[in-house]
């Protein structure tokens, strides 16, 4: 079975189960991810279903207006202090506002959040 099938079976398992990837099924996934490094699309395609939220079109419409903003921003890559010059709030409300995202979406740390914030925007154009 190529490295492909078999990264597909388990998340297609996790995503029936409806659950994420357990430690040690990631790091199988990231070994198979280091056999075919040179598709990068597909590695695009396989980190966003790693990521998987589920329903994350309707947890995105649970967030308000400004997280939609902070969001989009992040997914600019735009840097805190950047986007609260930006939106004219503090750097506190910034921070506050990618605690709620983070809360809401139910990810794990900054990193998944500007995935997630980068996917956002990709959808979005």
């Amino acid at each position: 079975m190529t490295s492909y099938l078999k990264i597909k079976k388990l998340l297609n398992r996790s995503s029936k189960e409806d659950r994420q990837l357990t430690l040690a099924e990631t790091l199988d996934v990231l070994n198979h991810l280091e056999k075919i490094a040179e598709d990068k699309l597909l590695i695009r395609k396989l980190v966003s279903k790693i990521l998987y939220i589920k329903n994350s079109t309707s947890e995105h419409a649970s967030l308000t207006k400004r997280e939609l903003q902070v969001l989009k921003l992040i997914g600019c890559n735009f840097k805190s202090t950047e986007i609260s010059t930006t939106l004219s709030i503090s750097s506190n409300t910034v921070s506050t506002h990618r605690k709620n995202i983070i809360k809401k979406l139910g990810i794990k740390g900054t990193r998944q959040l500007k995935v997630i914030a980068s996917e956002h925007v990709k959808g979005e154009l």
